[in-house]
């Protein structure tokens, strides 16, 4: 995955375990925002022809929406 969209998806990683420590939000609310974000970089990967890092943030995308699984940050 290209630097730009690690520092993207770790960017949004933090804001939602911020969210969720401070209280700021709730976690299903908090979880919403982080599944947007990954879904909008997705389609800025794919957008860009940045096909490796569109296909893992699809994985992520689907992992955190079908699973439920926060992804580690990179």
């Amino acid at each position: 995955m290209s630097t730009l969209f690690i520092e993207a998806l770790n960017a949004l990683l933090q804001r939602y375990h911020f969210a969720i420590t401070a209280g700021a939000t709730r976690e299903e609310s908090a979880r919403h925002t982080l599944l947007t974000g990954i879904e909008h970089a997705r389609l800025l990967a794919y957008s860009c022809e940045d096909i490796d890092s569109a296909i893992e943030l699809q994985r992520k995308y689907e992992l955190l929406r079908d699973d439920g699984a926060i992804p580690q940050p990179i």
